[in-house]
């Protein structure tokens, strides 16, 4: 029994006949990506290829170094697919599961953008100030901070100079009463 098989080697023709099916079937393809380096998956080397959709769907199938197919996702689910031994068939399968999940995958999209929209409402936006800003501000404060801690110096210096007199008028006082007695 034969399953089925891509050029694991080359998987950019593979994407080629994949793209030609899927719009033969009535889907806009916009974009085809293939993994140029295998990745290790259970101990196996894969590779990746992925089809985007115009509707944001994703179809990703990953393949073996024997170029067998072992996983179909669609969206990040996986599929199931029926028909392992004829590829028109398979892909004709994959693309009446992306119509068929269209309007559900289009309600999720709506609803996260919803979902999305009450979140930025909550957020408060950053106030972001340059650090040229930050040090005129803060410089600005310690001038004023400075300014108040001279005027302060300068109140305690007349407080003083009155007292100073104070003691002298109250000494020169105390003398008086001490020769009057």
């Amino acid at each position: 029994m034969s399953y089925i098989q891509f050029d694991f080697d080359t998987p950019e023709k593979s994407l080629k006949k994949i793209q030609a099916r899927f719009e033969k079937a009535g889907l806009t393809v916009t974009e085809t990506v293939a993994d140029e380096k295998p990745k290790r998956k259970s101990g196996y080397p894969t590779k990746e290829m992925k089809v985007f959709f115009s509707d944001g769907q994703t179809v990703s199938i990953s393949m073996k170094s024997t170029g067998d197919v072992f996983q179909v996702k669609l969206n990040s689910t996986v599929l199931p697919v029926q028909n392992t031994t004829n590829l028109s068939r398979a892909l004709d399968e994959i693309a009446r599961k992306i119509e068929k999940n269209a309007p559900a995958w289009l309600k999720a999209q709506r609803r996260k953008q919803a979902r999305q929209k009450v979140n930025d409402a909550d957020v408060k936006p950053r106030v972001v100030t340059s650090r040229k800003k930050q040090t005129a501000e803060a410089q600005q404060t310690v001038d004023e901070l400075q300014a108040q801690a001279d005027e302060l110096q300068a109140e305690q210096d007349t407080m003083t100079t009155t007292l100073n007199g104070l003691i002298a008028e109250a000494e020169a006082l105390e003398k008086q009463i001490k020769e009057v007695a």
